[in-house]
């Protein structure tokens, strides 16, 4: 019997996008993000994607401060062969992967950097921003000291407790990190027409 394996960090969370430049502007200057690593595929088999063709695509991955293997970084990947289709979510109770969130040492600084960058600020509390980046992902802000950090991506799930099980089983556990907000950056259901509208 192999030994057991355990997950100790995600190595990327992929981000299938139209214009990776314009992506890449926004979280190097939002979020002190910086491309640690390029890849060009001009003919890469797609078996791995569920496509029985081949397939080319861009990607860049940016890292926060910390660098790779101590923190996942965001893969911005932009699809060229078959091209990126479809849109963002916008209900924020679709099950999926939601957002991204980043700290940041200064929340009016992060507002104004957002929308000069191409961002748009959705909702805004005392420590915390919802934003939209140029593509229309949500992405989350909440302050904290020293350089900003990636610090979780946001998933909707219909079994939380089946959902945990399964990341617990590779290793992962419930841990006690910074203070995310949560039903004051999400609000409830009735208050899903107020993000559409900024997406419309």
């Amino acid at each position: 019997m192999s030994a057991a394996v355990e997950v100790r960090r995600l190595l990327h969370t992929n981000y299938n996008c139209h214009d990776l430049e314009s992506l890449e502007r926004w979280y190097t200057g939002l979020f002190g993000t910086r491309a640690v690593m390029r890849a060009r595929a001009d003919a890469s088999d797609g078996v791995a994607f569920g496509l029985r063709m081949p397939t080319a695509y861009d990607a860049t991955f940016l890292y926060d401060h910390r660098g790779a293997r101590r923190t996942s970084s965001l893969e911005l990947v932009r699809w060229r062969t078959p091209p990126t289709i479809g849109h963002p979510y916008t209900d924020p109770w679709d099950r999926g992967i939601h957002s991204l969130a980043y700290t940041v040492p200064d929340i009016g600084q992060a507002a104004r950097d957002a929308e000069r960058l191409g961002g748009t600020v959705l909702r805004r509390g005392e420590d915390w921003l919802l934003l939209r980046d140029p593509e229309g992902v949500w992405v989350e802000a909440c302050a904290a000291p020293g350089e900003p950090e990636q610090i979780h991506i946001r998933v909707t799930v219909d079994d939380l407790n089946i959902s945990a099980a399964w990341w617990y089983r590779l290793g992962w556990a419930t841990g006690a990190g910074p203070r995310v907000p949560g039903t004051e950056i999400w609000r409830s259901e009735e208050h899903t027409s107020e993000l559409q509208s900024h997406h419309d």
